[in-house]
């Protein structure tokens, strides 16, 4: 479905960056489109914020990171470039897959009915390979849409 030349400029090439109009600030810079996605997940913050893991559900993800819905006592202290793992089961594959990522930005009420807060992370340290299989699910979702 989803391979390396699909993604603008390929995971690892900063180029190609493109403007994002539904940015809360109005401009957004980001090196690939979004993918529209339903995956419920677990997070750990790996930060020097210390939390009980809690359940995630990401509506979006691209080459460069995901937006992510849940609620969590810490994240009032979180703040930008903290650290979270998040597992999540993907469909197809006998494996869980593990993604590594950043804290990019975080809001409290955006999707109520998704958790408490919303926050995009930037992958960091995250093999191109499992991104690739998170872009393929979303590929697969939008050519099956499933209701949630």
């Amino acid at each position: 479905y989803v391979t390396h030349d699909d993604c603008a400029g390929g995971i690892l090439d900063p180029a190609g960056l493109s403007i994002d109009p539904e940015s809360p600030e109005g401009v957004n810079r980001r090196a690939s489109p979004r993918r529209p996605v339903r995956i419920a997940g677990t997070a750990w913050i790996v930060a020097r914020v210390v939390a009980p893991p809690f359940k995630v559900e990401a509506t979006d993800v691209s080459a460069g990171g995901m937006m992510l819905h849940g609620t969590s006592r810490a994240f009032p202290e979180l703040e930008p470039g903290d650290e979270f793992m998040i597992g999540f089961p993907v469909e197809h594959s006998k494996e869980d897959v593990s993604v590594r990522g950043r804290l990019a930005w975080k809001r409290m009420g955006l999707m109520t009915l998704l958790g408490d807060w919303s926050f995009g992370i930037r992958f960091h340290d995250t093999p191109e390979s499992v991104i690739l299989k998170l872009l393929d699910v979303a590929a697969r979702q939008r050519e099956s849409p499933q209701k949630p």
